[in-house]
């Protein structure tokens, strides 16, 4: 009876200790596993969003080279330097429509005189509208003379697609004198393709 009362008890003293161990290494493992998923899991959305970030990074350089090249259009210079000659006025209208085919996604792309109205369009029913006076036209005018090339008003909601536009204007100077500018974007959506 002794002997058995003694193997009953060294056999509960080791099922406990071998319970305790099992417990602890589960804990340790649990832990360690835990740790190295979360760790993998922030390395994988750390990654997830830089790639995000470039691509919209490119997104927008890509859009700002082409404005800034539109600006640079021989035919938009002449214009912007003559708004009331009708002869180089068409030949800009031209050049604007061509170039606006050229874009993917773009929602339009126009010149304008400093007060913003607009000259040349790609859609020409928007031609001789002025598209902002007071208040709004001080605040834009402003932005571009104190931007480097290119002023970048970020995504908004376009009055007259009511969709989500990368807004972007670049002056155009002639010496010291901004002597009017372009204005255009594509559409944010293009975006969600990238």
């Amino acid at each position: 009876m002794k002997n058995k009362k003694l193997s009953t008890t060294i056999t509960i003293t080791i099922s406990i200790v071998a319970a305790v161990c099992i417990l602890g290494l589960f804990l340790f493992a649990n832990g360690s596993m835990t740790s190295v998923m979360k760790k993998n899991s922030m390395d994988n959305m750390k990654t997830s969003l830089e790639s995000r970030q470039k691509v919209i990074e490119d997104y927008v350089n890509n859009a700002e080279d082409q404005l800034v090249s539109y600006s640079k259009g021989i035919e938009i210079v002449k214009l912007l330097e003559n708004p009331t000659d009708s002869e180089i006025q068409k030949k800009a209208q031209k050049y604007t429509e061509d170039y606006y085919k050229e874009l993917s996604g773009w929602e339009g792309i126009y010149a304008g005189e400093p007060n913003t109205h607009v000259i040349v369009h790609n859609n020409p029913k928007i031609v001789g509208m002025t598209t902002r006076k007071g208040e709004a036209l001080k605040q834009l005018q402003d932005a571009m003379k104190e931007s480097d090339r290119l002023y970048n008003a970020g995504i908004i909601v376009s009055p007259a697609s009511k969709k989500l536009t990368l807004s972007m204007y670049c002056p155009v100077y002639k010496g010291d004198e901004m002597i009017g500018y372009v204005g255009g974007g594509p559409f944010g959506e293009q975006l969600q393709k990238s």
